[in-house]
């Protein structure tokens, strides 16, 4: 097995990085910079994000190893992966597909989402299409399209909804959504089919931001439209567990808020 890391650079991530290489080594395994069958990953989701996006195209199996605050994606703990016991081929490997945007005659591939975002206060007016069908004419700060697994990162913040990543839909967001006699829109999150295309046409400027998972583009001249799909890329993840409500629970609920701010209330 060829692995390699991508990790924060900081004391506990590279401390990790040293005992899980030298485990593996030690069992045999290869060490590598490029083409690993194996991407540890050590740090937060963002960290996750840029793995991910460094390495889909060699089709490696991602491994999260949660040293971030959060860790969303990040279902196993150092004491796990360093457990004599533990053996990938025992765990569940989840195939996750990636979302793509054709922009400019390029194609860009995400695994939370894309936003099509404003810069120095200035909206941004355009035409949203579902299916080659006229949904709305928008003008706003930008829009959120996630994935399933994207569902509680960005898009969350801005009201959107947590999905379970086995029930594969995409979210549309709008951002800041303006409301005038002249401008109405739909002002809730959409949950569609992974089969929706959306298209987004008619952009009165041209300059503004591409942004998806940890990375940013700043357009300053669009030739096209903009198409937001899922692709057929896909990912491998190493999953832990697969009780969705249990994660949900314990990272963005947690006993800890409860006690601080509901038995307070109720006299616990």
């Amino acid at each position: 097995m060829k692995f390699t890391f991508v990790n924060k650079d900081e004391e506990k991530s590279l401390s990790a990085v040293k005992l899980i290489k030298d485990k593996y080594l030690k069992e045999g395994h290869q060490f590598v910079d490029k083409d690993p069958d194996v991407v540890f990953s050590i740090g937060g989701d963002g960290t996750f994000l840029r793995a991910v996006n460094t390495f889909y195209d060699c089709n490696p199996i991602f491994i999260g190893i949660n040293k971030g605050n959060l860790g969303y994606l990040l279902e196993f703990s150092l004491e796990d992966i360093l457990d004599k016991n533990f053996r990938i081929e025992n765990k569940e490997i989840q195939n996750i597909r990636l979302l793509e945007c054709e922009l400019n005659s390029k194609t860009y591939y995400a695994l939370n989402e894309f936003r099509i975002e404003s810069y120095a206060g200035t909206s941004i007016k355009f035409e949203v299409y579902f299916n080659n069908k006229l949904f709305e004419s928008l003008r706003s700060d930008g829009v959120i399209v996630s994935s399933s697994i994207g569902s509680t990162g960005i898009s969350k913040s801005y009201g959107g909804t947590i999905i379970d990543p086995k029930t594969e839909v995409l979210q549309f967001l709008e951002k800041g959504p303006l409301h005038s006699k002249v401008y109405h829109s739909l002002c809730s999150p959409l949950i569609l089919n992974n089969e929706t295309k959306i298209v987004f046409k008619n952009f009165n400027l041209d300059s503004f931001y591409l942004n998806y998972d940890y990375l940013s583009l700043f357009i300053t001249k669009i030739k096209s439209d903009i198409k937001i799909s899922y692709s057929n890329k896909y990912i491998r993840m190493l999953r832990n567990s697969d009780d969705f409500i249990e994660k949900v629970k314990g990272s963005f609920v947690g006993w800890l808020f409860y006690q601080m701010i509901f038995l307070p209330i109720i006299g616990g």
